[in-house]
């Protein structure tokens, strides 16, 4: 845990205190400047420990996904720092790349392979327009709307 953060007990559990300042050398949480007596300070954050190593090969090579703990490779065991994801996503395409190019091998015609990788390439490139281009567009009208002066 990055730093502490205070927590309120409820009926259905702990809730968090979201706008709270955490005084730790006091053990006093303030909201809006207002002490709350009966918050909790928490400093520590227990992460169950499960094989996952063991875990990440199938569950990349297969469609289910989730993992050993459902978090997918959120877990910070798992995929502790961007670089990491990085890396890791980049090898979940690897394994559909390889086998473009494995089947024009195994074809005897090299072509084949390179046809299906760029078809497959295309399609990624339609969809990740058809992401980006709309993501632009908003940003771009919420930036004109902010300089005529806002709706």
């Amino acid at each position: 845990m990055l730093e502490p953060i205070a927590v309120t007990e409820t009926v259905d559990g702990y809730e968090l205190l979201p706008d709270a300042k955490v005084d730790l050398d006091d053990g006093v949480v303030t909201v809006d400047g207002e002490a709350i007596p009966d918050a909790v300070i928490v400093t520590e954050q227990y992460l169950p420990l499960y094989p996952q190593a063991s875990q990440v090969p199938p569950k990349q090579a297969g469609t289910n996904g989730g993992g050993i703990l459902g978090a997918n490779s959120a877990y910070p065991f798992e995929n502790p720092s961007a670089a990491s994801n990085l890396i890791e996503m980049t090898l979940i395409l690897l394994i559909p790349v390889a086998l473009c190019f494995s089947f024009g091998k195994m074809v005897k015609e090299r072509k084949q392979g390179i046809a299906i990788f760029l078809a497959i390439f295309m399609m990624l490139v339609v969809a990740l327009g058809g992401i980006v281009i709309p993501f632009i567009a908003i940003k771009a009208i919420d930036l004109i709307v902010a300089t005529a002066g806002g709706l």
